[in-house]
């Protein structure tokens, strides 16, 4: 059964009134502990109601530094948004079962993560299509999807992690603009600083949102081919942007 045919308006209810209270949660705990700085916040709103005027969704493309990003990309954004629930790419729950994350491999994947929002991509597939085939489905329903260009945690932002060709999948093929986000501060967190000394500091920085349209002619007109190479084209642009911020 699809994730269409799955969601239904009582779910997602569900999904917003959740996302909303770990916004809360969280930004009680950032405004306790950090010094919590966000720009562009406003200005992505605008594009969501815009996209949504279209049934359109957007794709939130951040750096991943951290276990908190996926989170803290969504607690940045005004209340307002929450009227939008994200959307999530994830690994599959075996992708967790690791000691690294130890007692977070018995909560991290399968249906908690969905309730949340996040939906495996299935690895190994060799095919865009195939790996990402709920995220297509979720944006061709008209919903907004986070996913990390980078694919895992590149906490050594002097050698970032190579961009993945995913986004640029997801952007072209169902024609979805693209919000880069930038995050810093997020990488060793220390709450016991934020108690015992000055306040860590840490930024979203929301850009301006990149037409997909208008990456495809950069990339036609740099000659790129099509396929693969202009799908990793489009994840780079992004990467270029989100990290020279």
């Amino acid at each position: 059964m699809s994730i269409g045919s799955q969601r239904n308006d009582n779910i997602e209810k569900f999904q917003i009134i959740l996302q909303s209270l770990i916004q809360f949660a969280t930004l009680l705990f950032f405004k306790i502990f950090f010094t919590l700085k966000i720009e562009g916040g406003e200005e992505v709103l605008k594009e969501l109601i815009e996209a949504r005027k279209k049934d359109k969704g957007l794709l939130f493309a951040p750096n991943h530094i951290s276990e908190w990003d996926a989170i803290i990309v969504r607690c940045a954004l005004p209340i307002k948004a929450f009227a939008f629930p994200l959307y999530y790419v994830a690994m599959t729950k075996d992708h967790y079962q690791y000691e690294k994350f130890g007692w977070r491999r018995y909560f991290y994947g399968g249906n908690l993560f969905k309730v949340l929002g996040a939906y495996p991509a299935y690895l190994g597939m060799r095919d865009y299509h195939a790996s990402l085939v709920n995220h297509i489905e979720l944006l061709e329903y008209g919903k907004s999807v986070c996913i990390f260009p980078e694919g895992k945690i590149s906490v050594d932002t002097s050698k970032p992690g190579e961009a993945k060709g995913g986004i640029g999948f997801l952007a072209e093929y169902t024609q979805t603009d693209i919000v880069p986000v930038t995050l810093k501060g997020f990488e060793r967190l220390s709450w016991v600083k934020g108690i015992f000394g000055k306040k860590p500091v840490v930024t979203v920085v929301y850009h301006q949102v990149l037409r997909i349209s208008n990456i495809l002619e950069t990339a036609k007109k740099q000659g790129v081919a099509e396929g693969i190479e202009t799908n990793k084209f489009v994840s780079n642009f992004i990467m270029d942007i989100v990290r020279k911020a």
